[in-house]
């Protein structure tokens, strides 16, 4: 049975033929900006003035930067007028709800299409799609 979750990365990935959250970003007048953070932080969402935007440290991998895209996404997208703190190596095992659907949606997205037949190990899968190995439990 497919979570609320996987319905939502379908639906978005027919919706804007893609599972880049960069695109579906744009596609959604998400403004996303690079914003030079402490390396320890990977991005945040903030709503401001009617507007929706996504910053991501500069400084983190390109995979990185765009499993940090795909959290915050979902942020501007399910919480718009709730700003969020920042994803950081801290918050990768997300404790509330929120930031555990939005690391679900941003594992989903990204890995929206790959066969579940794969013989791929999950460390792999996680190396070649930019996933943080702790993210492994939406897999």
């Amino acid at each position: 049975m497919s979570s609320r979750i996987d319905q939502i990365v379908a639906a978005h990935v027919k919706k804007f033929k893609t599972n880049d959250p960069f695109e579906i970003a744009a596609s959604n007048n998400i403004i996303v900006k690079y914003w030079l953070f402490n390396h320890e932080v990977f991005g945040m969402y903030r709503y401001e003035r009617r507007n929706r935007f996504v910053f991501i440290n500069r400084n983190i991998s390109i995979s990185q930067q765009i499993f940090t895209c795909g959290h915050e996404v979902y942020h501007a997208l399910f919480h718009t007028r709730m700003n969020t703190m920042f994803l950081s190596r801290n918050t990768l095992y997300p404790v509330g709800k929120f930031e555990r659907e939005a690391s679900e949606y941003s594992t989903k997205l990204l890995l929206y299409g790959i066969s579940e037949n794969s013989d791929m190990t999950k460390e792999n899968v996680c190396r070649e799609y930019g996933i943080p190995y702790e993210m492994q439990e939406y897999m």
